[in-house]
């Protein structure tokens, strides 16, 4: 492996790690939207 095809991996894996942590990012938003809602729908009930 010549440098050229070292760096061409490095950017390879670092953009699926962002691509990666941004898809984890929206899953926990999407969570935490919902458990809001769900919360603030049931709260009048207590």
């Amino acid at each position: 492996m010549n440098a050229s095809e070292a760096v061409q991996r490095q950017l390879k894996d670092d953009w699926d790690n962002r691509e990666f942590e941004q898809v984890l990012a929206d899953n926990i938003k999407s969570i935490a939207n919902f458990l809001s809602t769900f919360g603030s729908y049931f709260l009048p009930f207590l």
